[in-house]
């Protein structure tokens, strides 16, 4: 059955969006040296049969960014980001390539940060659904494909207070995220007339707010970026859903009737991540596992980062 069936569980909206979650949690990492950074990032998530269809979404993705301090106003930059993501559900495969840009604030006054971001991405999406069965006139085979665009906005902002005994820090930290991903319709071909898909346009959006506490403890130094430091950090907390949903996929076989899909809605979920960090005025890295609950399933992911102070 779910080869007769187009993509419909979520999986263009998790392959979309986590990429460029994971970029922007660059933002909240502790004392960066302001100028060029770089990052890379890399996902997996998966959603079982439940209520609906599956998804195996995996990815990965490369950002970075330039920002100019304004004094006491803080810091502002540009930011680009690339990813590509994949998705095999059962015997189907769907692919995405994702170009975005946005920019950023940060600033903040003692203990206290703050960050602000706004994105703007666009998506080339591709589809294969591969349908196979023996009937009593023999194998039947059907490979139908099809293309389309998207296009994806966000808008995030976050605030963290950091205290610091000895070499033990402890920094609570809450932050709010918007997303909103627009797909085209499309019209497959190669699988025949009574079996090609016509399906219509498809939006998804997502808010959520996120609190969550890190633990750390300074390898060396004392953590202000005016020297060399580092630190091993913990973090738990939780991603509370505020409002949204995933769209409902309307499709048709050919010109016969149209029929609608919903999907099985997001979940809110716990999170997870173990962190090292630490670097300079002219040098700061970033090492980071991290995990959270998403659809009954554990969405992991990781990012790796380097700060240039120029």
């Amino acid at each position: 059955m779910q080869q007769l069936l187009p993509n419909f569980a979520g999986g263009t909206f998790e392959a979309a969006t986590k990429g460029s979650r994971l970029v922007a949690q660059r933002l909240a990492d502790p004392h960066q040296t302001s100028g060029l950074w770089l990052q890379e990032v890399t996902w997996g998530s998966s959603k079982s049969v439940r209520d609906t269809s599956s998804y195996d979404v995996n990815g990965v993705g490369f950002g970075g960014g330039y920002d100019v301090s304004l004094g006491p106003i803080g810091r502002v930059g540009i930011t680009g980001a690339y990813f590509w993501g994949h998705d095999g559900w059962l015997n189907n495969e769907l692919g995405s390539s994702q170009y975005e840009g946005g920019v950023y604030w940060r600033g903040g006054a003692g203990p206290l940060t703050a960050w602000a971001r706004g994105t703007a991405a666009t998506l080339d999406f591709n589809s294969t659904r591969n349908f196979n069965a023996t009937l009593a006139a023999g194998q039947v085979s059907r490979t139908p494909k099809a293309s389309w665009k998207g296009r994806m906005y966000s808008a995030s902002g976050g605030v963290a207070v950091e205290a610091r005994m000895g070499r033990l820090s402890i920094r609570p930290n809450a932050g709010i995220e918007y997303y909103k991903l627009t797909e085209n319709g499309y019209a497959e071909s190669g699988g025949g007339e009574a079996f090609d898909l016509t399906v219509g346009d498809r939006t998804s959006t997502e808010s959520a707010a996120t609190a969550m506490l890190s633990l750390g403890y300074s390898l060396f130094g004392g953590g202000d970026a005016s020297e060399s430091w580092g630190r091993i950090e913990v973090e738990g907390g939780r991603r509370e859903l505020l409002s949204g949903k995933l769209g409902s996929t309307v499709a048709s076989y050919g010109t016969h009737d149209p029929f609608t899909l919903n999907p099985e809605q997001r979940d809110s979920g716990w999170r997870g991540a173990l962190r090292a960090i630490g670097g300079g005025s002219a040098l700061s890295f970033v090492a980071e596992a991290n995990a959270e609950q998403q659809q009954g399933k554990m969405s992991l992911g990781g990012r790796l980062g380097v700060g240039l102070g120029f």
